[in-house]
């Protein structure tokens, strides 16, 4: 109960005693009629509070390139599509994005997390931060290094709540054992349908050869240099992988760009509105 409701209901009290039931059924009902509208607005903010969690990772310059296509054809999309990306002037940076959920195991425990196979441009494009260690680089990318960073979850759950330094151990997945190599820092919410927080994080070529395979669920994620760029960057996107994919004319795309900004604000304006029924309501 909060400080609001205790003092309201204590002014109801001390009513009742002095002027009887008359007066204490009065102030019941602004006690009701306050505590309703209190209650409207703590459910309105928190919706807006929620929805900027959930989306707190996401910088307003974000695209997501997802597949499969709306037409239910196989995508095309791969590894292969991330250099042409990298070449358009407007775009900043690009991360691959390889995801599935499997058994991750410790000498403690044993649970089920996300895998996040991706590259070292991810830490910029998550704004991803190190509570110790660091972030596996292109060289261990190439050379398919045995080494994870995990999130802050992650950590928790492999090796216990009030885990130290942890950079050194092992864990072990699909019967191979990685390095841990760092730790991120709790961040809450998550980066488009993946929290950051109960994920182990790999790098990509691993993640593609020795766990996920064709099981994974792959992504593209790009940061434009300038939010004002972000309807050229998707027009450009857009023609850069219908060229790569041999896609014509009005043939079906088999993939699909999302404006992370134009997300966020279509969720905040349907928590207003919300909010805004909910006032009417009561």
């Amino acid at each position: 109960m909060s400080k609001i409701y205790k003092r309201l209901l204590k002014q109801s009290i001390n009513s009742l005693r002095k002027s009887g039931v008359k007066s204490f059924l009065t102030l019941l009902g602004i006690f009701i009629g306050s505590a309703t509208i209190i209650l409207v607005y703590e459910l309105g903010a928190a919706a807006q509070q929620s929805i900027e969690q959930q989306y707190s990772n996401m910088s307003v310059k974000t695209i997501i390139i997802n597949g499969p296509s709306t037409g239910g054809e196989k995508s095309n999309l791969s590894i292969n599509d991330l250099e042409p990306l990298t070449n358009i002037n407007v775009i900043d940076k690009v991360a691959p994005q390889l995801t599935g959920r499997l058994i991750v195991s410790s000498s403690l425990e044993s649970p089920s997390l996300n895998i996040f196979g991706t590259d070292i441009n991810m830490v910029d494009v998550g704004n991803l931060e190190l509570q110790q260690g660091r972030f596996f680089d292109d060289i261990e990318n190439k050379n398919k290094s045995k080494v994870v960073v995990l999130g802050y979850e992650s950590a928790q759950l492999l090796f216990g709540e009030t885990f130290e330094t942890i950079t050194g151990e092992t864990v072990t997945i699909n019967r191979k054992s990685y390095e841990v190599i760092g730790v991120l820092k709790y961040k809450g919410g998550s980066f488009g349908s993946v929290t950051i927080d109960d994920s182990v994080f790999i790098p990509y070529s691993v993640a593609e050869r020795y766990i996920l395979g064709n099981s994974g669920k792959f992504s593209i994620n790009v940061i434009v240099d300038d939010f004002n760029n972000l309807v050229l960057a998707q027009n450009e996107i857009s023609r850069t992988l219908r060229d790569l994919h041999n896609i014509r004319g009005a043939d079906t795309e088999d993939f699909k760009i999302k404006d992370m900004g134009s997300v966020v604000q279509s969720a905040q304006e349907s928590a207003k509105t919300m909010s805004i029924l909910l006032w009417s309501d009561g």
